[in-house]
């Protein structure tokens, strides 16, 4: 199942910028967008070292346990899994174009905070259970990381949800930052 999975993880991560570059070669986004999805790479990338540093290749006591190596070198699994944090806040950033009406990102809305907000919530929760529940890593509960319930092999914490519900608060701002400065939509 480890096989698998690191496949899975491998080339999903290395399809994301590929298929943004795709679509701005065929003109379906702007290059606005794809600083966008650079942003949200380099967010990502801020937590993803933070965890590598604190994490059982770096720490004598880690914030999580990984019971298998997924992506070959620690460092590789870091920048693999900002890939995917990119892709996900991309989603976030389409689900708000696809379910709210226009205009979008004009100014500071709820509504539009919300759906990223939650869209990462739920995406964080998902990818947290997949991993725990295949018995890939877990995150160590401590006075820092409170258990939200046990599942599999592990436990579910808070913090991943913490680290979730800022970075998709700055993504927001970075879109509305953008925004404002860069013609952002076709």
């Amino acid at each position: 199942m480890e096989i698998l999975f690191t496949i899975v993880d491998w080339l999903v991560a290395l399809s994301i910028p590929f298929a943004l570059f795709f679509l701005y070669l065929k003109q379906r986004i702007l290059p606005s967008v794809l600083m966008l999805a650079a942003a949200g790479f380099f967010i990502g990338l801020t937590w993803e070292l933070a965890f590598y540093f604190m994490g059982p290749h770096m720490s004598s006591d880690p914030v999580y346990t990984q019971f298998h190596d997924i992506s070959g070198h620690p460092l590789l699994q870091t920048f693999l899994h900002s890939l995917w944090d990119m892709g996900l806040f991309m989603i976030g950033y389409y689900l708000v174009l696809k379910c709210l009406k226009a205009p979008y990102f004009s100014y500071f809305s709820y509504t539009e905070w919300g759906v990223m907000v939650a869209w990462g919530q739920f995406q964080e929760l998902c990818v947290e259970m997949l991993a725990t529940g295949f018995g890939m890593w877990t995150f160590n509960p401590g006075p820092w990381n409170l258990v939200l319930f046990p599942f599999g092999s592990g436990v579910i914490t808070l913090m991943p949800q913490l680290v979730w519900l800022v970075g998709s608060t700055v993504f927001y701002f970075m879109i509305l930052f953008i925004h404002r400065r860069i013609r952002l939509f076709l």
